[in-house]
């Protein structure tokens, strides 16, 4: 009987000591995915981080060229704004324009933002911001607006033209560059608190932050390339502020890099 009783006790210090390694076990599976899990968050933000400062440091915007107009009740608003790329490797800028200033980390955008770059009083909204390359690409002398169609460049104008013209000139406006349309919160605008322009538009419009969009250009360019962009803008109302957004993209999301004022009224 005593022999039974060790042998009992034995086996039951055994499954003791089997459910106390497979605890040890479980805990630190679960402590590993824990710390693995948080060096690969803060891993991908340090990726995250370092692209967007490549982009803020290298991607460089200038205006060269700034006017305004008013025809037929709307107002017209057209720039010529250089990018340069001045980092050491192949980028991919995205811009767009939005009517705010630059403050911190953060755009201070105007209520205006409810109609440039989308107007979204008409159903379903649409586009006022045209943007155009400015450049020779015939070789003739004369610097041509360049668009793009069918996936190919065409020439939008022969020549550089005022708002006045490409207003009323269909044509033109149909040949713009065109952009990609994404929803607005894909943009981050602050990368710590990962504030994003649908919530920002949200504040100044009450419009739904979910229907909030975004026209994005992008241009692929080569180290020491420099690019001229003509820009248009068509707005029912006065725009007292219009700035250039830079972005860089990372895994499918836009995160803002700089921002250029380029018109103050």
């Amino acid at each position: 009987m005593k022999v039974k009783r060790l042998e009992r006790k034995a086996q039951g210090e055994a499954i003791t000591l089997m459910i106390l390694v497979s605890a040890t076990l479980v805990l630190a599976l679960m402590l590993y995915a824990y710390f693995t899990g948080i060096f690969s968050a803060r891993q991908e933000e340090q990726i995250i981080a370092d692209a967007v400062a490549s982009y803020t440091t290298g991607i460089r915007s200038q205006v060269i060229y700034s006017a305004e107009n008013v025809t037929g009740g709307t107002y017209l608003y057209c720039t010529m704004i250089t990018l340069s790329n001045m980092g050491g490797d192949v980028m991919r800028p995205y811009i767009s324009v939005v009517p705010g200033t630059p403050g911190g980390a953060l755009l201070n955008l105007s209520t205006n933002v409810y109609r440039v770059p989308v107007d979204y009083t008409i159903n379903p909204p649409v586009r006022d911001v045209y943007v155009f390359i400015a450049d020779d690409i015939d070789t003739d002398g004369i610097v041509e607006l360049v668009g793009s169609t069918a996936g190919s460049l065409v020439v939008a104008s022969e020549s550089i033209v005022p708002c006045q013209t490409i207003y009323s000139n269909a044509t033109i406006k149909a040949n713009d560059y065109k952009p990609i349309i994404i929803t607005g919160d894909t943009v981050i605008l602050d990368l710590a608190s990962g504030f994003k322009y649908s919530e920002l538009v949200s504040e100044k419009t009450g419009v739904d932050p979910g229907t909030v969009i975004l026209p994005l250009w992008s241009f692929l360019m080569n180290p020491a390339d420099e690019l001229t962009l003509y820009i248009y803008i068509e707005s029912p109302v006065p725009l007292s502020d219009i700035s250039l957004l830079v972005l860089a993209q990372v895994n499918n999301q836009y995160y803002l890099a700089s921002a250029l004022l380029f018109y103050s009224g």
